[in-house]
């Protein structure tokens, strides 16, 4: 197996396997999740912070185009060991920073030991289960973004 990106953090499995994670969690809910994993920074983003770097691959991803406004973007800049958790403005209506803390907090812990799968399974897994009561499916649910991972 390569161990070129993304390959030296997640195998084709471990990928394939987060891509069915997010799947199933919009599955159960009007959400959509986006995890976007950048390997480092271009030569015009050195002086951008992360936050800034997840805003605009917000906009890329189209996140902010969902009918519902509860998409979530999970943006990770590898080279840096930094990530950013970018929820939807009707989602922000739900959740409180102390929540996404502590599910930020426990990712973070997970990577720190170099368990990038298990921290973002679960970070998926957590949020899933949250946004399943605050935003059930109704009788229709579209997929409107991609499950797929985005890597750059």
């Amino acid at each position: 197996m390569s161990k070129k990106f993304p390959f030296n953090i997640l195998s084709k499995e471990e990928i394939n396997q987060l891509k069915n994670k997010i799947a199933e969690v919009e599955k159960n809910t009007l959400c959509e999740i986006v995890l976007s994993i950048k390997e480092k920074r271009g030569l015009f983003e050195k002086k951008k912070s992360i936050v800034e770097l997840a805003q605009r691959e917000f906009v890329k991803a189209k996140i902010a185009q969902t009918s519902q406004s509860t998409g979530v973007l999970i943006f990770i800049l590898f080279s840096e060991r930094q990530f950013y958790i970018l929820p939807d403005n009707k989602i922000l209506e739900y959740l409180d920073n102390e929540f996404l803390q502590k599910l930020a907090d426990e990712m973070s812990e997970k990577f720190r030991l170099g368990n990038y799968f298990s921290g973002l399974m679960d970070f998926i897994d957590k949020i899933g289960e949250v946004l399943k009561d605050k935003f059930p499916v109704k009788s229709e649910n579209k997929n409107e973004l991609p499950d797929d991972i985005r890597f750059n």
